[in-house]
This record gives C-alpha cells, sequence and structure tokens, in this order.
C-alpha cells in the first residue's frame, strides 16, 4: 500500500524537466493578463499574429493562477494532489470490482 506514496513523494520532489509545462505557465499568464483566452500566437517568431486555438486553456489558466499566488512552489503540492487523487480512485474501482 505504500508502494504508491513512494513513488507520489518521489515524484514531487524532482525538478521540473518538461519544457511544456514552462510554456503552459506561460500561456496561463498571458491569458490571465488579456482576461481571455488567446486566439492569436504569442509564442512564434514565425507564426506570431497567427490564428491559434488554445486546446488545454483551462490547465494554463489554472497554472497562472496558482503560480501568481505561489510561485513554483505550488509544483509538488500540485503533483502530490493528482497523485493522492489517482491513488484514491484507483482504490474505489479496485473495490468496487472485487464487490461484484
Amino acid at each position: 500500500m505504500m508502494l504508491p506514496w513512494l513513488g507520489i513523494v518521489i515524484a514531487a520532489r524532482r525538478p521540473i524537466r518538461d519544457n511544456s509545462f514552462l510554456w503552459h505557465l506561460s500561456a496561463g499568464a498571458r491569458q490571465l493578463d488579456a482576461g481571455q483566452v488567446l486566439t492569436v500566437d504569442p509564442f512564434s517568431y514565425t507564426f506570431g499574429g497567427a490564428d491559434w486555438r488554445t486546446q488545454s486553456w483551462l490547465a494554463d489558466l489554472l497554472y497562472g493562477i496558482l503560480h501568481d499566488a505561489m510561485g513554483l512552489d505550488f509544483v509538488p503540492w500540485l503533483i502530490a494532489g493528482l497523485g493522492l487523487t489517482t491513488v484514491t480512485l484507483t482504490g474505489v474501482a479496485a473495490y468496487r470490482t472485487s464487490m461484484s
């Protein structure tokens, strides 16, 4: 039972290595500043200003809000919360399966 928690703790202590996370963080900050979802490309040199669809705008906004409130200190808490949710939902699914 402790093995999933060990994985969560190790994952939460590691530094950010996924550069797309920082891209989402920047997109969230820009959306908060603009007060709307991004509709043109604000990042690239070659397509800057071109029409752009923000597919994960809600997650981007969440990251931007958390970053404004806590800086990057929110990342371990986010990972731990997602890990706890995953372990809990897996336990509930296993319990329901075992009861049927």
